[in-house]
């Protein structure tokens, strides 16, 4: 038991002389770095760039619909670790092509004028295409929205990235939605990073996501969305408007 204790401590340690910089000494904790049998591979990403400090000032006076990022202004997410999303070009999946989904209920009518995402670039072409989807029995169903995202930051945290539309998307209280990120025929060679959000989101918010694959799935559904549940980490978003 003290072995224990002293190995969390010193993870514990380690954790905050990363990220207490941009934090305040108040930090976004992911503490259990681990892979599990049968789910996506976590990808580091802690060698990237510098720690760029994140700017909202485009969500004032915004209504928040929904929020999967950390508590901490300057460190909304946790940049070190994340699940990738890539095309299936030579120079990325080679054949295999992921999509990353992450689910939201508005608790009332809203528009959805903003979404915002942790969307690091990895390698090969720098985009990437954001959604906003409707819900198909518990997964993603037909897109609402898409944006094109260029020039995603190679840092490792913490800008956000976001598609935003002044007209705005109508959502009903009560009923799911996904935010989306994938590539197209313009991204086939684009390896993006979605960072993950902290253990207090993944406890309040739930770690469920969905993960799309066609070519080599292994033991996921081929050309269709597979719902990865629970999950022990989940993906930073957010989602404002009126």
């Amino acid at each position: 038991m003290y072995k224990i204790l002293i190995a969390v401590l010193a993870i514990l340690s380690l954790v905050g002389s990363e990220s207490n910089a941009l934090a305040g000494g108040a930090l976004p904790l992911v503490v259990h770095v681990a892979n599990r049998s049968g789910t996506p591979q976590l990808v580091s990403i802690g060698n990237h760039g510098p720690l760029v400090a994140r700017n909202d000032a485009d969500d004032a006076g915004l209504i928040e619909i929904a929020n999967n990022f950390t508590q901490y202004r300057d460190s909304p997410y946790w940049g070190w670790l994340g699940y990738s999303v890539f095309g299936p070009g030579q120079q990325a999946g080679r054949g295999t092509e992921w999509w990353l989904a992450t689910a939201f209920t508005p608790k009332s009518n809203r528009i959805a004028t903003r979404v915002e995402v942790a969307a690091e670039y990895d390698y090969g072409t720098n985009g990437a295409v954001l959604g906003l989807y409707d819900d198909a029995g518990g997964l993603p169903g037909k897109p609402l929205h898409s944006w094109q995202l260029k020039n995603l930051p190679h840092a490792v945290c913490c800008t956000v990235t976001s598609g935003s539309d002044k007209r705005g998307i109508t959502l009903t209280g009560g009923k799911q939605y996904w935010v989306v990120m994938r590539t197209n025929a313009k991204l086939q060679n684009a390896v993006v990073v979605w960072a993950l959000t902290e253990f207090a989101d993944v406890q309040k918010h739930g770690s469920s996501f969905a993960l799309y694959c066609s070519g080599s799935c292994g033991s996921w559904k081929n050309n269709a969305w597979n719902l990865q549940s629970p999950m022990l980490y989940g993906l930073a978003f957010s989602v404002l408007g009126r």
